[in-house]
């Protein structure tokens, strides 16, 4: 199988020795996520009912240097990501979220796909976040090679918070330009990301298109000096194509 760096064509940075991609395919378009409003039903429909398909954008993104995904740990998903991997024979940096149901199942499923990093759901962050990264200290103790984190829908309720606990390398936090999606102004998240990544927290933004509110040029124009890393989902040819020429032109330096 080529390794992950070998076929990865943007930039990396480095946690705790690990070259962590700049670049992922997100996977909120696949489970039919709900910001995407009148088209979550659609893409439900088109990939969460139709696996395949899943398989065949991660495969396309894969070939296309972006062998990297961040993946919701539905079986479905996992099992369609599996499959890209198994037949491009390129390694892909698995970057999953767990907190649906099962957390250790779905942990031992990411695994199971040689995920790198696993985070808490939102869900359960922005519930209790104590709680989460007693969940962290759980998965941990499977693969204590794991970089982990959480992720959030709130990162002004619990970014300072953040700070106390080691367990937590990365978060995945809303943030785009027009503020959508972020249950607060632009302007405060980016301060809160600033003090995480003072901290020596990094930092990796999702919903970075404001669910298709933004072409990917002006989106990463702007994340690209303020985070070191993007999810972004892509559902057809012409998106992929479309985002990883503004992925290469916007994070393809290393940190």
């Amino acid at each position: 199988m080529k390794a992950f760096r070998d076929a990865y064509r943007f930039g990396v940075f480095d946690v705790d020795g690990v070259k962590f991609p700049r670049v992922l395919l997100g996977s909120s378009p696949f489970i039919g996520a709900g910001q995407f409003g009148d088209k979550a039903y659609i893409y439900y429909r088109d990939f969460y009912e139709k696996p395949e398909n899943i398989t065949q954008i991660v495969a396309e993104c894969i070939v296309n240097g972006c062998n990297a995904v961040q993946v919701i740990a539905y079986p479905v998903v996992v099992r369609a990501v599996g499959r890209a991997i198994e037949e491009t024979g390129i390694e892909c940096f698995v970057f999953g979220t767990v907190g649906i149901k099962d957390v250790r199942r779905e942990a031992e499923d990411l695994l199971g796909i040689g995920a790198k990093c696993i985070v808490i759901h939102a869900a359960m962050t922005d519930w209790n976040l104590a709680r989460a990264c007693r969940v962290l200290d759980i998965i941990l103790s499977m693969d204590s090679s794991l970089i982990t984190g959480v992720a959030t829908h709130y990162p002004l309720a619990i970014y300072r918070s953040v700070l106390n606990y080691d367990n937590i390398r990365i978060v995945l936090l809303p943030l785009n330009k027009v503020g959508e999606f972020m249950n607060a102004r632009v302007e405060d998240v980016l301060e809160a990301v600033r003090v995480l990544r003072k901290g020596g927290i990094n930092v990796i933004a999702m919903k970075s298109l404001a669910a298709g509110l933004l072409n990917p040029f002006e989106a990463f124009e702007f994340l690209s000096r303020h985070v070191d890393g993007v999810t972004v989902g892509m559902v057809n040819s012409r998106e992929v194509k479309e985002t990883l020429l503004a992925a290469q032109k916007f994070f393809s330096e290393a940190l």
